[in-house]
């Protein structure tokens, strides 16, 4: 039987937004005030760090959600969706819902709104050139081909099986990070140690350690930053527009196997060892080894918990906005490191193993996506039925 094609608001009975006026908040409760950009992460509905209502507000504002409730951001960023899951939540403005009227069309509506096709439509509706906002009208007119109600089932639920697959590699990566961290506590502060050394640990200054580099005037090399989870990376793989100065004669000079780090941000652990050499803003401090020892290892040590609470420490400033840590303060820093360079390089190794491991499972885990994807193009396009009893 050949697919036709229907408008989103066919298969719902209600599809509506927020509230367009700022709630009464309070510090706690179980009460939530969302809005689009609580549903970033697909499927789920985050409350985390988000204001509260009164149980009273909650009543007073909310809306009519279910078991067979989608919610879909419309404004700024457009179409990510959530599975409303009885959160008690009110909604803002720039959060929609789509009421199904059929419980097993819920998987499917919410794939078919994650389409190539829905995105398009999305964007060619939108209106508004800095904050971009669909209207409900445009929402409801979502093309959506559509075959019975069988293979719409069947559908969902081969789509929603490669899910499955997707969040236990998800789950998986949180458990290796978990594992690492409480690995890092372990073998950084010497509560653990490898059964092949037994020489005592020094207390250092990191001035001892580390001098800095403050090399500049170095032109034409490649502009690089620094960043809380992806390292040292170079500027242009940022993905947005390049604010920084066009006179670089300022900027200093870091080399491969430097440690670079935000003099207003160490206190929250935004350092890393460079595997590039270039420069980087005035804003940064560079550092280099000074004597014998692996730079993997100071790399790690510098993000475990208790170190970033010296540097917050030793920073100078009012308030957490104005904390800075100037290599001056941070190389009087006393710590407890490993006298042995072969030591502090097995440790690094075995973190760095598990780093490893960590980009492995993301790889499979971003094929696995690309491969949904690939199948919903043929599944939700028709181009490939499925069998239906």
């Amino acid at each position: 039987m050949g697919w036709y094609v229907k408008e989103l608001i066919q298969y719902a009975n209600k599809i509506s937004d927020g509230i367009h006026t700022t709630p009464e908040y309070v510090k706690n409760s179980e009460y939530f005030f969302i809005n689009g950009n609580n549903l970033k992460k697909n499927k789920v509905v985050i409350t985390e760090g988000t204001k509260c209502v009164s149980e009273k507000e909650y009543i007073k504002h909310k809306r009519e959600l279910n078991k067979n409730s989608i919610l879909m951001s419309i404004n700024g960023t457009i179409g990510e969706c959530a599975f409303y899951q009885g959160e008690k939540v009110i909604l803002g403005k720039s959060a929609a819902y789509i009421n199904c009227k059929d419980e097993h069309d819920v998987p499917f509506i919410f794939y078919n709104l994650h389409t190539d096709r829905s995105i398009y439509h999305f964007f060619s509706e939108h209106t508004g050139s800095t904050i971009m906002n669909l209207s409900l009208k445009s929402l409801k007119e979502t093309p959506i081909p559509s075959p019975e109600i069988n293979e719409r089932k069947q559908i969902a639920e081969i789509l929603s099986t490669w899910d499955k697959v997707i969040e236990l590699k998800e789950k998986l990566i949180e458990e290796k990070k978990e594992f690492k961290k409480g690995l890092m506590q372990n073998l950084l502060t010497g509560k653990i140690r490898f059964s092949e050394f037994n020489e005592d640990w020094g207390q250092k200054k990191l001035g001892d350690i580390f001098s800095e580099r403050k090399e500049i005037n170095q032109n034409g090399s490649e502009l690089l930053s620094i960043t809380s989870s992806r390292g040292v990376i170079k500027r242009s793989e940022i993905g947005r527009k390049d604010n920084s100065n066009e006179d670089k004669s300022k900027y200093k000079k870091i080399c491969c196997g430097d440690i670079g780090y935000n003099t207003m941000r160490m206190w929250q652990g935004v350092s890393a060892v460079s595997e590039y050499e270039g420069i980087v803003s005035p804003a940064y401090t560079v550092i280099k080894l000074k004597q014998d020892g692996d730079i993997y290892y100071f790399g790690s040590l510098f993000k475990l918990r208790k170190i970033i609470n010296l540097f917050w420490r030793h920073s100078q400033g009012l308030v957490n906005d104005t904390l800075n840590l100037k290599y001056e303060n941070f190389k009087i820093i006393k710590i407890t490191v490993p006298t042995s360079k072969v030591e502090q390089e097995k440790i690094s190794s075995t973190l760095k193993s598990i780093d490893t491991e960590i980009s492995l499972i993301k790889a499979e885990k971003e094929l696995l996506e690309k491969q949904k994807r690939g199948l919903m193009q043929l599944l939700l396009t028709g181009i490939v039925r499925v069998e239906v009893d």
